[in-house]
């Protein structure tokens, strides 16, 4: 007895359920937010000057924003503007720190 392909290429198939693939994609959004902070803290202590690290912080803080953008689509502006200062107040308050000195 043949097979037909079609049945063969069927039965390769997995279906998802919906509920499962946010409870994934929220997870992986979880903990990428929560890295995202502690990656951007590391990549600064790489930084040489203060050219340097104003654009590390401003490239770490919109890719923030725009994951913000992207994953949570019932989010006002305001929303994200407020997750957004929040995220990079420490980030911007350790940045000094570095022995990156005005005078």
């Amino acid at each position: 007895m043949q097979v037909s392909t079609v049945d063969t290429v069927q039965d390769t198939f997995e279906t998802h359920s919906e509920k499962n693939m946010q409870r994934f994609t929220a997870a992986v959004a979880t903990v990428v937010a929560c890295l995202l902070p502690t990656l951007a803290i590391g990549v600064l202590t790489t930084a040489r000057g203060m050219t340097q690290i104003l654009l590390y912080i401003g490239g770490f803080t919109a890719l923030f924003a725009i994951g913000l953008m992207i994953l949570a689509k019932d989010t006002s502006t305001v929303q994200i503007f407020t997750a957004t200062a929040a995220y990079v107040l420490p980030i911007a308050q350790d940045a000094p720190l570095k022995g990156c000195y005005f005078g």
